[in-house]
């Protein structure tokens, strides 16, 4: 599912789209083998690591401008907290990630 997030934030870059509205639960096709939040944790944890690498590449002239204005979480009421949860998880993981991984220029690399 973190993959699924990555991908996500890769073509909303690719189509130049600011506003994303996603709901990657398939609750309404009767899956329930994987957590609300537990999706949410991965998915949103993708997103905002591949966001930060979108970012670096354009401070680096290595891809194009983009710049994400929204990315909405959808969720029924019955799983909102869940998911609140979940992205409040992603964000401390993502972040802790971001900065784990250092700032070498991507072009200096090896």
């Amino acid at each position: 599912m973190e993959g699924v997030g990555r991908v996500s934030l890769r073509e909303a870059a690719r189509l130049g789209v600011s506003r994303v509205a996603f709901a990657p639960l398939l609750r309404d096709q009767g899956n329930e083998k994987l957590g609300t939040g537990e999706v949410e944790t991965a998915v949103v944890r993708g997103m905002l690591v591949a966001y930060d690498t979108e970012k670096r590449l354009q401070k680096e002239r290595l891809a194009k401008e983009f710049m994400l204005d929204e990315w909405n979480v959808e969720a029924g009421p019955k799983y909102f907290d869940e998911t609140v949860s979940g992205v409040k998880k992603a964000i401390e993981q993502a972040d802790k990630a971001i900065k784990e991984r250092g700032t070498v220029p991507y072009s200096m690399a090896k």
